[in-house]
């Protein structure tokens, strides 16, 4: 009898602790989905930093470039007066998404303040040639602006990279987590068939025990 008492308490300590092992696993899945989730979203939100930056730089561009055809035109037409402020326009939407999507990032701050400053450069000598004042545009583009434009594109390459690694670093981390999550469940799963057999068979070893018992009476 004594025998049979320590028996059972084997039994049920032993089914204890493999439901403990159970909900930790189940606990350890869930918080490796969740910090998946978030680093898909961190990796996410890089890659569309990185378009902003790709879209500034290419907009920022096109802006000297129609100075530049008009210059060489000598005249100013009114698709380029629209392109321009199409392009000022989606140059503002752009940098409100980096404040927004990097606050407190001191580089993008640096390049928000390149880029207000070349702005104001772009809007000067865009006065310069609605006034027909080509020549005074063509220099004010050699000391002013090509300066400028070369430091804008370097800040946004630099960001760019940094964004890169960002990214990067996010996309290997969730991936790592994926397959931490799957290893997990794979157990989880594993030891949910083992404990449902083992079920089983205390189950069938019980109704043989009592069937020979039967005999036996």
């Amino acid at each position: 009898m004594p025998d049979n008492v320590a028996r059972g308490h084997y039994i049920q300590a032993k089914s204890r602790a493999v439901t403990l092992v159970y909900f930790v696993l189940v606990s350890a899945i869930i918080v490796s989905l969740t910090l998946s989730h978030r680093s898909q979203a961190s990796a996410s939100r890089s890659m569309a930093r990185q378009a902003a930056l790709s879209r500034i730089g290419q907009l920022a561009q096109d802006l000297r470039n129609i100075g530049w055809l008009s210059i060489a035109g000598r005249e100013v037409t009114s698709e380029s007066d629209v392109k321009v402020r199409d392009a000022n326009r989606q140059l503002a939407d752009n940098i409100a998404f980096l404040r927004v999507q990097t606050y407190g990032d001191k580089s993008v701050d640096q390049l928000n303040q390149t880029l207000s400053y070349y702005l104001q450069s772009m809007d000067s000598q865009w006065q310069l040639i609605r006034s027909g004042k080509f020549e005074d545009a063509r220099r004010f583009d050699f000391e002013e602006i090509s300066p400028e434009t070369e430091l804008l594109q370097e800040e946004i390459r630099d960001v760019f990279a940094l964004e890169g690694k960002v990214a990067g670093k996010a996309t290997t981390r969730s991936q790592l987590e994926v397959v931490t999550a799957s290893f997990l469940v794979l157990t989880a799963i594993i030891i949910a068939v083992l404990r449902f057999r083992r079920r089983q068979q205390f189950a069938f070893l019980q109704q043989v025990s009592l069937q020979r018992s039967e005999d036996r009476f």
